[in-house]
């Protein structure tokens, strides 16, 4: 790789603007959803985990014996002695899981030492640039979180269960309706019948006299349509905010993007939820991002894909599903010592062309770039607690009205 300094600064031939305008970017839970833990060191790549599953009656009308009094004497079911008794199996079991580590690594653009002096204010350029860096890890941190939970989740569509933990949709399930509240009620069901219910310090979870409330990660058109695309609904809510004046009938008239709660989930609002179109008959995730070409450097636009992709999904969050392992670097023994590294996708910035691998003579260091690394391991827990929504988009389903008189 040839020398090949970062450009995308300005040199001032003329009088430029010292006033450096940035772009805000869209946040995410994911970070704070997902529990951390630690990978150990020196057990290898593969991970087991076993979960010891629930032991229930397979039978609603077990066969309990009377104890009685026949003749004087204490019997079992008119016959046995009491100390008569059948011993029924109680079965017991664990399930047994693998996992292992994962990594991921990014770089910056080469700087060159000497072309800092001639430049535009590089020192407000290079701070703003290595925020942009620490975003562009963070992103990147947060859609590993968000893709590894769905991988794991249980998959629903039509308001059925299409695929579970660690299963792809099948080509016959591909979505056809737009997500509405009774697909969610189902889900909410799922979710209370297999005990997902336990509440959580951060929230996500919470329990009240009125039933649980669960954390739904969904698109902000998504979460708006829900109570206007169900006649039923939409006027069961306006009766009730009629008669009442108050309550959750005014989430029918909220501003796009605005938080509510409806029936068992509270939204949390994403401007990116994840999309999907239909490849070779089956659902191919759609990125989100695209980076085009700037007046120097490239910038980050949302994809033209992504906005017209046919499906989307909405995810309800549980902690429980899964925890990311974070792997801690070995730095070596007093003999064979290392620089401290970190694999949390922190930046750090390294000198000197040969370590850069660049062909070019760079015996003073005076170039540099900037080099981050992720480690970690998905260490399942209750896959099954996890819930992805997959529907179909009605982007074009807009109500239009004509001018009076028309």
């Amino acid at each position: 790789m040839a020398c090949d300094p970062f450009d995308a600064m300005r040199v001032a031939t003329e009088s430029l603007d010292k006033d450096l305008m940035r772009r805000a970017s869209p946040t995410s839970l994911w970070m704070n959803a997902i529990p951390k833990g630690k990978y150990p060191q020196g057990v290898g790549v593969t991970q087991t985990t076993f979960t010891i599953e629930n032991s229930e009656p397979t039978s609603d009308n077990e066969t309990w014996t009377d104890i009685t009094l026949t003749s004087g004497e204490i019997t079992v079911g008119g016959s046995g002695s009491a100390c008569d008794i059948t011993y029924n199996q109680a079965e017991v079991g664990f399930t047994e899981a693998t996992y292992g580590p994962r990594q991921f690594g990014l770089k910056g653009p080469v700087i060159c030492k000497d072309s800092l002096t001639f430049q535009h204010q590089p020192e407000a350029f290079l701070n703003a640039y290595e925020q942009e860096l620490s975003k562009r890890a963070k992103r990147s941190w947060e859609f590993e979180m968000r893709r590894t939970y769905i991988t794991f989740s249980e998959k629903w569509v039509d308001g059925q269960l299409s695929a579970g933990a660690n299963t792809a949709i099948s080509a016959a399930d591909i979505p056809t309706s737009e997500l509405t509240q009774d697909m969610l009620d189902e889900v909410a069901a799922a979710l209370i019948e297999t005990d997902a219910t336990t509440p959580d310090s951060s929230g996500y979870v919470s329990l009240s006299e009125e039933g649980p409330l669960f954390t739904l990660y969904i698109g902000m058109r998504a979460s708006a349509r829900l109570l206007k695309n169900n006649e039923d609904r939409k006027l069961d809510a306006r009766a009730v905010m009629s008669a009442t004046g108050t309550g959750s009938a005014f989430d029918l008239f909220k501003r796009i993007g605005a938080s509510r709660a409806i029936g068992n989930f509270r939204h949390v609002i994403t401007t990116i939820p994840p999309r999907y179109n239909v490849v070779s008959g089956v659902l191919v995730s759609v990125p989100t991002f695209v980076m085009t070409a700037t007046t120097r450097g490239k910038k980050a636009s949302l994809n033209p894909n992504w906005k017209t992709a046919e499906y989307e999904a909405a995810i309800v969050v549980l902690p429980s599903v899964f925890e990311a392992e974070i792997v801690a670097p070995n730095n070596g023994t007093p003999w064979a010592k290392f620089d401290a590294t970190s694999y949390l996708g922190e930046w750090q910035f390294v000198k000197g062309a040969h370590r850069l691998g660049l062909d070019c003579t760079d015996p003073l260091e005076k170039l540099g770039q900037h080099f981050a690394e992720f480690k970690y391991a998905p260490r399942p827990k209750f896959p099954e607690h996890g819930k992805v929504l997959i529907f179909k988009r009605c982007s074009n389903d807009i109500a239009l009205a004509a001018c009076s008189g028309d």
